[in-house]
């Protein structure tokens, strides 16, 4: 790992977003690319959709040859 990559890390090692998706009440567009190699796609959505409340506020669309960094904010 670069080192360059190491601030990141120790920031976010620890978060999980979990809790924050519990009892989801406004719409969530979750944009996951397939070449991500910062977060499990797969089971971020997987994730996401077993702890909110209501499916028909979620839609994932999963980007193809996208990074974290396309998908990014």
């Amino acid at each position: 790992m670069p080192e360059t990559r190491y601030p990141f890390i120790l920031k976010n090692f620890r978060v999980h977003a979990k809790k924050d998706h519990i009892k989801l009440s406004q719409p969530l567009l979750l944009l996951l690319g397939d070449k991500d190699l910062n977060v499990s796609i797969f089971d971020t959505k997987s994730v996401v959709e077993k702890v909110t409340d209501n499916q028909r506020l979620i839609r994932v669309s999963i980007i193809k040859s996208a990074t974290h960094e396309d998908v990014g904010y």
